[in-house]
Formats: C-alpha cells, sequence, structure tokens
C-alpha cells in the first residue's frame, strides 16, 4: 500500500506543479467575493520538471469503504505529510483514521463530511490549515451515477494560498461505474453496463466543468486541482 501511495503523491507532485506554474491565474475585479492575484506564468519544460518544482504535495485515496486499518492509513499519512488528502468511499473510515487523526494533528481540518441529513460523505477534504485558508466549500451526489448509495459524490473548495496569497480551486470525486449486479440494472450485460458507465464519467466529468465555470464567475479563472477515484480507463493530461 506504501508503494502506491508513494506512486500517486509523486504524479500529483508533479501535475500540481504543471498546473500552477502553466494556469494563467486571473482572479481579480470579476465579481463580489474575488480575490486578487498576479500572472506569473512562465514558459517551461515539462521534461524536467521534478518532484522539487512542486509547490504543494497532494495525496488522492480511495480507502474502499474503510475496509483498510486506520492505524496503517495514519502512519502512512503520517510519513508523508501531504497538504491535501483527497478521499473516496470515506463512509465508515471517520471513526477508524479520521477522528483519530484530527485529535492528535490539529494542524489539519477536514471538510465536506456531510451530503444531506445523517448522510456521510464519501469524498471528504483533509487539509493543512497552516497552509491555506478555506473561503468556501460543498458536496454535491454526481447526478449520473448508481443512487442507491452515497458513494458517488463530487466535493469542491476554494482555497488560498497562505505563503502566495493565491486562490486556487480543488475538486475530489469518485467516478460513476455500473454492473449488472446493481439493482434493477440486471437487464444489462457487462458490456452494456460498462457503456452505460462510461457515459455516466462524462457527464460527471461535465458536472465538474460546470461548477467550476461557476466559481470563475466569482472568483476569476484560477488554477484548479481535481483529483479522486475517476475510473477512467485512461486519463489525458493537458496544459490548462
Amino acid at each position: 500500500m506504501k508503494t502506491a501511495i508513494k506512486r500517486l503523491i509523486a504524479l500529483f507532485l508533479i501535475i500540481t506543479a504543471l498546473s500552477f506554474t502553466a494556469c494563467d491565474n486571473k482572479a481579480g475585479d470579476s465579481g463580489s467575493g474575488a480575490v486578487s492575484n498576479s500572472n506569473n506564468s512562465s514558459a517551461f519544460d515539462v521534461n524536467a520538471l521534478t518532484e522539487d518544482d512542486a509547490t504543494l504535495k497532494i495525496m488522492t485515496w480511495n480507502i474502499y469503504l474503510g475496509k483498510g486499518s486506520g492505524e496503517d492509513a495514519i502512519a502512512v499519512v503520517e510519513s508523508h505529510a501531504p497538504d491535501i488528502v483527497q478521499f473516496q468511499e470515506a463512509v465508515g473510515f471517520y471513526e477508524t483514521f479520521i477522528d483519530a487523526f484530527l485529535s492528535n494533528h490539529d494542524e489539519y481540518a477536514i471538510i465536506n463530511t456531510v451530503v444531506d441529513g445523517d448522510k456521510v460523505s464519501s469524498t471528504p477534504i483533509l487539509y493543512k490549515k497552516e497552509k491555506f485558508d478555506l473561503v468556501e466549500n460543498g458536496i454535491v451526489f454526481l447526478t449520473d451515477a448508481y443512487q442507491a448509495n452515497n458513494s458517488k459524490t463530487m466535493s469542491w473548495a476554494v482555497f488560498i494560498d497562505k505563503s502566495s496569497q493565491k486562490i486556487f480551486f480543488d475538486f475530489d470525486f469518485h467516478g460513476a461505474i455500473c454492473k449488472p449486479s446493481y439493482d434493477g440494472y440486471s437487464h444489462l450485460s457487462t458490456q452494456q453496463a460498462n457503456e452505460l458507465a462510461f457515459e455516466w464519467r462524462k457527464k460527471n466529468v461535465l458536472q465538474i466543468l460546470a461548477k467550476r465555470e461557476e466559481l470563475n464567475k466569482t472568483y476569476g479563472d484560477a488554477p484548479t486541482l481535481i483529483t479522486g477515484d475517476c475510473n477512467f480507463d485512461s486519463l489525458r493530461l493537458t496544459r490548462c
């Protein structure tokens, strides 16, 4: 498990370096609540980037409905000290990890832990309070997904990096899947279920982009971090 986490961290360190170097941060007088930022974009060689070039350390982790060991999870997070941890399938994991972790690490805070009433969030976000100011946040169900449980949610947050005073948007989501074993879908073949899930996931991404566009109207076109259990077959990274 630790090897997998290290690989994830390395990947998102590079992605974050790309995102915060390449994106043109134009937040300013674009609406109420806007935060002013200067444009520090510059040309760079992607192949020359290393972990040392990153400004943030990001971890994304599907913990599979809390079936893992809370003690082991605490040890992994403590050993890497990430700035932000994006969880998926966190239901049932709060007591064994999050509550225990926060009781000994007051430098962290967690958001998006409740979806609706007593329903517990599947995609909470853990972040370092000493590094970021939280401007606003929210969580919604993905509209195109299997609806019999609440594991397919999308969390979002607007943060300000305290050191640079730059604003950025953060998204954490769990992409849709479909199986013939799901209630109401037994009439589908495995291939048909996969094709339906593919269409759902495209709409999941559109739902994220629609929320990002909404935030743009308030805060300007800020750098955006999107992580999660995408359930994609492939991933293409592009510049902003």
